[in-house]
């Protein structure tokens, strides 16, 4: 099972202002693709399942699975 975790910038609208901060996600895979980062949770790839702007993305790293 492929597994990466993703590093980005979350915005969010506080009155006039915007606020970001730095947030993480274990996704189960991920593809950059003209300047978006498309997202999938689970193995059903009818369609991301999020799709972020790759400027807001610092880092994508692969999990290393454990072995048994």
């Amino acid at each position: 099972m492929k597994r990466f975790r993703i590093t980005y910038k979350e915005c969010k609208q506080e009155g006039k202002a915007i606020v970001g901060h730095i947030a993480t996600l274990d996704v189960y895979d991920a593809e950059v693709d003209k300047g978006f980062v498309c997202i999938w949770f689970d193995d059903d790839y009818h369609g991301a399942d999020l799709i972020l702007n790759a400027n807001l993305v610092y880092k994508i790293e692969r999990i290393e699975e454990e072995k048994k």
